[in-house]
């Protein structure tokens, strides 16, 4: 994605995961997406702390790769406003990722593989 789709859909903060960490790309993106207010990215090495850093002067906001599941929306509410709270530095943004969808289960690769 480039500055010009950026711009287009006016997304600021762009959430992104690969299967290799590599803070170089992450650099990089810092870099060349000038349009940006900040990163989110899933997911970094538990031995990356804290979570969330400055890039180009752009914060990157990590997530380990644990979830917290909290089930209903005021639920989230408390989770974040005891972060927030609690942690005195803390990054300009939260990440907050919302699945739709419906979690795998075993027999559903059994299913794939025998098709």
């Amino acid at each position: 994605m480039c500055d010009e789709q950026l711009r287009k859909f006016d997304l600021r903060v762009l959430g992104f995961s690969d299967s290799c960490f590599n803070i170089t790309v992450l650099r990089k993106y810092a870099q060349k997406l000038t349009y940006v207010y900040g990163f989110g990215y899933g997911y970094i090495p538990s031995s990356i702390t804290p979570n969330y850093w400055l890039e180009e002067e752009k914060p990157f906001v990590g997530l380990y790769s644990k979830a917290m599941v909290t089930g209903t929306r005021l639920a989230l509410y408390r989770l974040l406003k005891y972060f927030a709270d609690t942690h005195k530095e803390r990054p300009a943004f939260l990440l907050v990722y919302l699945f739709i969808g419906d979690y795998i289960t075993v027999d559903d690769i059994l299913w794939v593989k025998i098709d």
